[in-house]
């Protein structure tokens, strides 16, 4: 039985699709969880889950307590076990010298790809994602798209339904993402399970705290199957010209769907189970 600790199961936040995500997983391989309880093996994904820090030792924390180690430093000495939702994120905790009994796991949340599945209907539009990217990049983008007889569909963060996202990609022959950093970046991930390929203004830097600055990306799960990222519109024609050789949802299925993300995270929960059982 596993305990799955969260502040909240939603589709509109990123901390609550992990959640939802995570236990549409779990079910789907037939696996017994309990929601805000202990369970044999437990995990806690939000920093808003109610009384983490009464939680046993084992318990398997994040992807989403902390933004960086400084904002609660206490928490390395409760846990031993962390999730990191990427690399790029790992790479930047490590460089707080975390205390030796720190282990830090990559893991990324599964995407639905059910829901997320490729429209076969006419498509003749693009799909602007825009998440705290540049907003002059995004007019660079729109006048482009205008230039080019292309009709855009704008979604901005924080102000679309889920099903807003779904009408999108099936009109859309492909898309353009105007984001900042990711640590996972799940919207792009389904834009991708749809079949839409992806071009992409690609922020290198995470730099959202004064003072801090870290090597980053705006998709951190992607490859050539999946579009081309770049950090001004200055490959476009190329993306465009290899629009039919994508295969975006072919990196998803191989990569990240429900049943394999569960699947790695129960295989986390067990590596910090197992070690605590050995003590």
């Amino acid at each position: 039985m596993i305990g799955i600790f969260h502040g909240g199961i939603s589709a509109k936040n990123g901390p609550g699709k992990v959640a939802l995500n995570l236990t549409e997983g779990l079910k789907r391989l037939g696996v017994d969880y309990v929601e805000n309880e202990e369970g044999d093996m437990t995990g806690c994904l939000a920093s808003w889950s109610p009384r983490f820090k009464d939680l046993p030792k084992e318990t398997l924390v994040g992807p989403n307590l902390l933004v960086l180690p400084t904002e609660d430093p206490s928490i390395f000495s409760y846990f031993d076990h962390f999730i990191t939702p990427c690399d790029w994120v790992k790479n930047y905790f490590n460089l707080f010298n975390l205390p030796e009994n720190v282990n830090l796991h990559v893991w990324a949340v599964g995407i639905d790809t059910e829901l997320f599945s490729p429209h076969r209907g006419v498509k003749s539009k693009c799909l602007v994602y825009h998440k705290r990217g540049n907003e002059n990049t995004l007019q660079e983008i729109l006048k482009t798209l205008h230039l080019m007889k292309i009709e855009p569909i704008v979604l901005n963060y924080g102000n679309y339904e889920e099903s807003d996202l779904i009408q999108a990609c099936d009109s859309s022959l492909f898309a353009i993402l105007n984001t900042s950093t990711e640590s996972q970046g799940i919207a792009y991930q389904e834009i991708l399970s749809k079949g839409v390929p992806c071009y992409v203004i690609d922020k290198s830097v995470w730099d959202d705290r004064p003072g801090y600055r870290f090597d980053a990306t705006s998709t951190p799960y992607f490859d050539d199957r999946c579009g081309i990222k770049h950090d001004s519109m200055s490959r476009f024609g190329e993306f465009l010209d290899r629009l039919s050789s994508f295969k975006p949802r072919e990196y998803i299925t191989e990569n990240l769907t429900l049943e394999k993300c569960a699947s790695e995270y129960i295989r986390l929960l067990e590596i910090s189970h197992n070690e605590h059982q050995e003590q």
